[in-house]
């Protein structure tokens, strides 16, 4: 797929679903990348809003392809169409239609990253978060991460915790390599997390310490809108990634099972009180779930203090948000 000046051809990915409002802003910030030899593929999930009409007038720029499907195939397989099928890249940016790409040289240094250091399946990008309501930003949790340009993909690996950024926002990826892992045969929402940590025992991580996604936060969010089943599926991505590296063998069994027992626990403690807060049925089913399947880090946060106190704040969800509001002003 490489052919101007033998720069990779790069895929901008845009997956929506009536998303009419910010789609075409979305479009146009991938347009602005200086990059010489990229495509934007649109793949819209049977939008009944004017979308279309949106797109349309964007089309006369060939580097946008639109693809709009019969009927609505679910988030996850309208991905896969997108990355397995439609994009003809060597690698690929995800963009989500109400998102924005912030600096327009992100595709050059991300291109200019792998090809310094070929073992890189992925080069991640710092992030910030624009909300809406107020119109403020903020930078997406880090750590030290991006502290170096270049780190072995089994080292960050261990490190990652749940708590930092690992999503596919700000990331380009190397889709042969991201191909071969048939992700997709997996039903869970945070794929994107999963196939990175995947991505990571096959190969190394390129890093931009600069802003490179702006990830829009509005009510209407697909991770805001989420059940008990979301997230049960989600376990799958500590489970996958396990799995996959006790069969390499590479990583010490006691290191992993301590690598997955720390991510466990945020996962379980960060599902659980956001269910708790906004919808207590659900709640009550996740962690009944995890009573059954995981109970050694159910009574191992049950028995933090700070879990205790948290139970108690929001046994009322108003005068707990009002409470914190009070004392921490958010």
């Amino acid at each position: 797929m490489t052919d101007i000046g033998k720069k990779p051809l790069v895929s901008i990915i845009i997956t929506s679903y009536n998303r009419a409002r910010w789609i075409g802003d979305a479009i146009q910030s991938a347009l602005q990348q200086d990059y010489e030899n990229f495509e934007v593929i649109v793949s819209d999930n049977c939008s009944d809003d004017n979308t279309a009409d949106v797109i349309k007038p964007l089309l006369s720029d060939s580097r946008v392809k639109y693809f709009r499907n019969d009927i609505n195939v679910g988030m996850l397989p309208n991905f896969k169409l997108a990355i397995e099928t439609r994009a003809i890249g060597d690698y690929f940016v995800i963009l989500n239609s109400d998102d924005l790409l912030p600096d327009a040289g992100f595709i050059s240094k991300a291109v200019a990253l792998v090809q310094r250091y070929p073992s890189a399946n992925f080069v991640k990008g710092r992030c910030k978060n624009l909300y809406e309501a107020t119109g403020k930003e903020e930078d997406a949790a880090a750590g030290n991460l991006f502290d170096q340009e270049f780190r072995r993909g089994m080292d960050v690996f261990l490190s990652y915790s749940g708590k930092e950024d690992l999503s596919w926002a700000g990331i380009l990826i190397n889709r042969v390599v991201f191909n071969s892992l048939h992700v997709f045969d997996n039903n869970y929402t945070a794929i994107d997390v999963g196939s990175n940590l995947m991505l990571m025992l096959l190969g190394d991580v390129g890093l931009i310490n600069g802003a490179c996604y702006t990830f829009r936060v509005h009510g209407s969010n697909a991770h805001i809108q989420t059940s008990a089943q979301h997230c049960i599926n989600n376990f799958l991505m500590i489970t996958k990634p396990y799995e996959m590296a006790l069969a390499q063998g590479n990583i010490d069994k006691g290191q992993l099972d301590k690598w997955k027992h720390c991510f466990l626990m945020n996962l379980i403690k960060d599902n659980l009180t956001q269910l708790y807060i906004g919808k207590r049925d659900a709640y009550r089913q996740l962690r009944n779930y995890i009573i059954e399947n995981y109970p050694n880090e159910y009574i191992e946060l049950t028995n933090r203090i700070k879990w205790k106190v948290f139970l108690l704040l929001y046994a009322q969800p108003l005068i707990g948000k009002t409470f914190i509001k009070l004392i921490f002003g958010k």
